[in-house]
């Protein structure tokens, strides 16, 4: 795969959410952090470090793990403040707070976050308003991100950027300094 070849020198686990990708079960908020938390438990005492990338609805699985466990790099692609929020400006008429079952509440978290910390967000992004990941961005008070966005590229083609997986890479390469 592309983070592979980008990260040869990193050991990669790439995870399906449940019920997708051959993964058995239903892909509620509660069971994803939950698997999300016993992997990087399982990784993190066989490694020095972790770092961990979430896109999209990964980016809320992420900043989950990062609020409660030493994480050395997160990278969000396509992250949001909020899913409940998100809905909530595509379908205004409807009451997502209580439609929604899962919230998926980055914007909650990010106070709580002290890794060093990648925002990576497409330009014409529809799917992910630019004001959903101002608002993370903003809520990340500990841990001010560094912020590139990709120019001329959506939610679904961003991965398309031929920049795309050395900006990650560079990234999660950077020494503390």
């Amino acid at each position: 795969s592309e983070f592979e070849t980008a990260f040869s020198s990193h050991s990669v686990y790439l995870v399906n959410y449940r019920g997708y990708g051959g993964s058995s079960g239903k892909p509620e908020e509660k069971a994803l952090y939950s698997d999300a938390l016993h992997i990087f438990d399982q990784l993190s005492s066989s490694y020095d470090s972790v770092s961990v990338v979430g896109r999209s609805l990964g980016s809320g699985v992420a900043t989950y793990v990062a609020s409660g466990r030493v994480v050395k790099k997160l990278v969000l692609i396509t992250p949001f403040d909020s899913i409940q929020r998100v809905a909530q400006k595509h379908f205004p008429l409807y009451p997502m707070s209580i439609l929604l079952r899962d919230k998926f509440n980055s914007f909650e978290r990010a106070s709580k976050i002290n890794s060093d910390v990648l925002i990576i967000s497409a330009e014409n992004d529809q799917v992910i308003g630019r004001v959903h990941t101002e608002n993370l961005i903003e809520a990340f008070i500990n841990s001010p991100p560094r912020v590139k966005i990709i120019e001329g590229f959506g939610h679904n083609d961003i991965s398309r950027h031929r920049k795309y997986y050395r900006i990650i890479s560079d990234f999660i390469n950077i020494e503390d300094s």
